[in-house]
């Protein structure tokens, strides 16, 4: 079973997409025997565009192929897994509440990221704690330490790769820090981030940094 995920820039390890980090925590907390396949997002494989082209997909990553399967999206490739390693149920036991709750996140950062006009950089700072206040109450509101209680689940690591953006590309380009009020929230980054299964899989303090500088470069 293969997994296509982004490279870092030397093409030696996991690069910064939060989406390929997402499947990839998925796939090694439910001990999937999974290939990492790295892929030069300058320089795509011909043999990979061909394989998702056949899929119906547009050549990003994640891609996961297995026999006859090929999935070409973040969420599909998640519930497969799911799907088919039944141990651990990494299901969201909260009836999607705890999916909603963390839904908003990634999207307010990209666009604060990707916004070039100074005078609406604070609007997009503000979004961005709009959404990160409501994963900080819904982690006041229910037991942790994790979004659905005492285990990691699937909405864990959709948020988890969104946060170490954050606290890493949002903190050098934007100068975005989370707020010091969000306290379980801040308790939940601790937590998350020193997991086994965030650290196998999680790429390097600097390649969301480079990753997110191409939309500051003079």
């Amino acid at each position: 079973m293969k997994l296509f995920v982004k490279a870092n820039k030397d093409k030696t390890a996991i690069g910064d997409c939060p989406f390929s980090h997402f499947v990839y925590m998925v796939g090694e907390h439910k001990n999937v025997p999974l290939e990492i396949v790295l892929i030069d997002s300058i320089n795509k494989p011909d043999d990979f565009l061909k394989l998702c082209s056949a899929a119906g997909g547009s050549g990003t990553v994640p891609v996961l192929h297995d026999g006859d399967t090929v999935l070409c999206s973040s969420g599909r490739i998640a519930q497969y897994f799911q799907e088919s390693f039944s141990s651990p149920d990494m299901a969201d036991s909260t009836g999607g509440k705890a999916s909603e709750s963390v839904q908003g996140v990634f999207g307010k950062f990209a666009a604060m990221m990707k916004n070039k006009e100074a005078e609406k950089d604070e609007e997009m700072k503000i979004a961005l704690r709009t959404e990160l206040e409501k994963v900080n109450q819904w982690l006041t509101s229910n037991p942790g330490p994790f979004l659905c209680g005492d285990h990691l689940t699937i909405p864990d690591c959709s948020l988890a790769p969104a946060l170490f953006h954050i606290t890493t590309a949002g903190k050098k380009w934007k100068g975005f820090l989370i707020p010091t009020n969000l306290s379980a929230l801040s308790s939940y980054i601790d937590t998350v981030f020193a997991c086994d299964t965030f650290k196998k899989t999680c790429c390097s303090l600097e390649a969301p940094v480079q990753g997110w500088g191409k939309f500051f470069e003079l």
